[in-house]
């Protein structure tokens, strides 16, 4: 999530002076030292993935909730907690996580979030409204199986002989092969356009906000809100700009922290 990128021209001139450090995760909660300090709003029996260091704040973190947990639903959760910052929830709307794919895959329904802040529960949502969806080039194609083509008689050594059996015709253009150009072009150019960056940024939506998630540069991420920039990475450091609140930091963390980078990176530099 947080990479080398180059220096990014900063909106208003607003200076960054907020930094995240990412830390090195020891072991997952579950296997911990008792002894070791608790994460203020981390819920008993999740498993750490991802942690930083916020100046001002302190130490944040980022969690799964397997499948089954109170607090996680029946398709698991992702959480984030630590001190100085409103904890938050997000859970995935169509595939599950679980500890061997613990982040969420944004589906065509929207992920639904909540953030705790210190007199309310905020809800929201975040989804991808740009993001071309796949379409088999099969779809209304009618699949023709036609019966199988004798050949000729062969004689084999033994002087029995065999029949020669064609290949069957089949498939969704077996009936007229000029269709293949017509099916393949549209969902060929429809996979091109769903790996540009600009269509692959994720929207989150909670309460009457609308913040802009996008990848820069090679493994940079750029948040918006409302044409401001919220969030940036320079260099091997992440910042929220002085318009950050604690609602723009609840939310951008959790979000980077719950959902897989190839979900708006999917290629380098594209």
């Amino acid at each position: 999530m947080i990479g080398p990128t180059p220096s990014w021209p900063l909106i208003s001139a607003v200076t960054p002076t907020r930094t995240l450090r990412m830390l090195p995760v020891r072991a997952p909660l579950a296997e911990a030292v008792p002894s070791a300090p608790a994460v203020p709003g981390l819920p008993t029996g999740a498993l750490v993935s991802v942690a930083w260091r916020l100046d001002g704040a302190g130490e944040v973190v980022g969690a799964l909730l397997p499948p089954g947990h109170p607090a996680g639903g029946p398709l698991g959760a992702r959480v984030l907690a630590g001190a100085g910052v409103w904890p938050a929830t997000m859970w995935p709307a169509g595939q599950g996580i679980s500890r061997e794919s613990s982040l969420i895959e944004l589906a065509p329904e929207p992920a639904r979030l909540v953030v705790c802040a210190a007199d309310q529960e905020i809800t929201g949502m975040a989804d991808q409204p740009g993001r071309p969806r796949s379409v088999s080039p099969w779809a209304g194609a009618p699949s023709v199986a036609g019966p199988s083509v004798a050949g000729p008689s062969v004689v084999g050594r033994s002087g029995v002989g065999r029949s020669v059996v064609g290949p069957r015709a089949h498939g969704p253009w077996a009936a007229d092969p000029r269709t293949v150009g017509r099916r393949l072009g549209p969902c060929l150019r429809g996979l091109v356009a769903g790996l540009r960056r600009d269509n692959r940024q994720v929207r989150i939506r909670v309460a009457d906000r609308v913040w802009w998630l996008r990848a820069s540069g090679m493994f940079g991420v750029r948040v918006t809100r409302g044409g401001q920039q919220i969030y940036l990475t320079r260099g091997m450091v992440g910042h929220f700009c002085a318009v950050a609140d604690e609602l723009d930091i609840s939310v951008v963390l959790l979000t980077l922290s719950a959902i897989p980078s190839s979900t708006y990176a999917p290629l380098l530099g594209f």
